[in-house]
């Protein structure tokens, strides 16, 4: 089982293509390896995917899935996928749209 790896952004901003190739790039160093020694037809059908399509998965041509589909793929594979979004409190912050009195 794979360690759960984590992309924290605290200070920077991460433009949304980056954080979505680095899902991508977790969910093949996840699934890859899942399917080695599995049928492509096999799996397939249990995935909801044709041959082709894993095919890809095994060589983490990744681009050509939405993040949706390979969530789905890995929830069939009985992973739990997280999405966490928290906010951070900063002092030196100041709310400038804050009109109250």
């Amino acid at each position: 089982m794979s360690a759960p790896v984590a992309m924290r952004c605290a200070d920077s901003v991460a433009s949304a293509p980056a954080l979505s190739d680095f899902a991508r790039f977790q969910f093949g160093e996840v699934l890859a390896p899942e399917l080695e020694g599995w049928n492509g037809d096999d799996i397939g059908s249990w995935l909801g995917a044709n041959r082709s399509r894993i095919a890809d998965l095994r060589n983490k041509k990744l681009e050509r899935f939405s993040l949706e589909a390979l969530i789905r793929f890995a929830t069939r594979l009985n992973y739990r996928v997280e999405l966490r979004i928290e906010k951070i409190e900063r002092p030196y912050a100041k709310r400038s749209h804050d009109t109250r009195g």
